[in-house]
C-alpha cells in the first residue's frame, strides 16, 4: 500500500490497506497513508497551495513562511488579531478555498490556535481579488457553503462570515473548505487577498490562529468531494484523520501544487 501511495495510485493503495487495516489498527504511519489514499481518491491533486507575496498581523505578531508554504505565527498575541495575506495565482477560475489549521510544537497544546488551550475562533474570512496589471481591488463573490472536518459542538460554519470555531479540537490539525457562490474569474497572475479576523471575547483570552495554509481550486466538484471525504473518515472512525493526513503530506514533501509570486 505504501508503495502505491508513493506512486499516487490511490485506488490500488486503498485496496491494499483494506486487506490488512481494521478498526483496531494503531500504527500511525499506516493509518496516515491510508487516510492519504482515501483523500487522493476523493480529492485528487486539485488544490493549488498559495505562497504569500506579503502577509501582516495588525496586532504586531510575526508571520513566518514555512517550508511547506504554511504560515507560523509567533510573538505578539493581540486580542483579537487580524491577519492579511495576499498571493498570486495562475488559475483563471476559482471555485473554492481551503483553509488548513495546522499544529506546531511551538504553540500551546500544539495548537493549531494560539489560545492557552490551543484552539482558535475565526470570526470572519474575507476574500478580495486584484486583476493583473490593475490597481482595482474587488470583493470576491460570497461563500455559498462551508464545511470542516471538525466544528465545535457540530455548529455549522457560517457561510456569510466564514466563522469557524474548533474549541475541543485542540492538538490536532483541521481543515475547512469554503465554496463560492460563483467562481472568481480573471487572468493568470491576478492577486488574491485574504483578511482573517478572530473573535473578540472578554471572558476568554486571545483566540488567534497559530499556523495555517491557504489553497484554491478551479474544480467545481471539490466541495462535494470534501463532504464525502469528511463523511468517509468519520464512518471509518479514524482518530485525528486530518492530522495524520497532514503528516503524510509533509513526509511526502508537500500538499498539492504550489504557485508563488512570479
Amino acid at each position: 500500500g505504501d508503495a502505491y501511495v508513493g506512486l499516487k495510485q490511490w485506488q490500488r493503495a486503498l485496496d491494499d490497506y483494506a486487506k490488512g487495516v481494521s478498526d483496531e489498527t494503531t500504527d500511525e504511519d499506516l493509518l496516515a497513508n491510508q487516510a492519504r489514499a482515501q483523500a487522493g481518491i476523493l480529492e485528487g491533486d486539485v488544490w493549488t497551495v498559495l505562497k504569500p507575496v506579503d502577509m501582516e498581523s495588525e496586532g504586531g505578531a510575526t508571520l513566518t513562511l514555512q517550508e511547506d508554504d504554511s504560515i507560523l505565527v509567533s510573538g505578539a498575541d493581540r486580542d483579537p488579531d487580524v491577519y492579511t495575506f495576499s498571493a498570486e495565482t495562475e488559475l483563471n477560475s476559482i471555485t473554492a478555498i481551503r483553509l488548513e489549521a495546522l499544529t506546531d510544537n511551538s504553540l500551546p497544546n500544539r495548537g493549531p490556535g494560539r489560545n492557552e488551550q490551543g484552539f482558535f475562533v475565526l470570526w470572519r474570512l474575507e476574500v478580495y481579488q486584484r486583476p493583473q496589471d490593475s490597481a482595482d481591488v474587488l470583493k470576491a463573490p460570497p461563500f455559498a457553503a462551508a464545511i470542516a472536518d471538525y466544528i465545535y459542538q457540530e455548529a455549522a460554519i457560517n457561510p456569510e462570515s466564514g466563522r469557524w470555531n474548533i474549541l475541543g479540537g485542540e492538538g490536532t490539525s483541521h481543515t475547512a473548505v469554503y465554496k463560492l457562490t460563483e467562481p472568481i474569474t480573471g487572468t493568470a497572475g491576478q492577486r488574491l487577498a485574504f483578511r482573517m479576523s478572530f473573535e473578540d471575547n472578554p471572558v476568554i483570552s486571545a483566540m488567534n490562529l497559530g499556523r495555517f495554509r491557504l489553497s484554491v481550486t478551479d474544480d467545481a466538484a471539490v466541495y462535494e468531494q470534501s463532504e464525502r471525504l469528511f463523511a468517509a473518515m468519520k464512518l471509518r472512525q479514524l482518530t485525528d484523520p486530518w492530522q495524520k493526513l497532514a503528516a503524510a503530506r509533509h513526509r511526502s514533501g508537500g500538499a498539492g501544487r504550489t504557485r508563488g509570486a512570479s
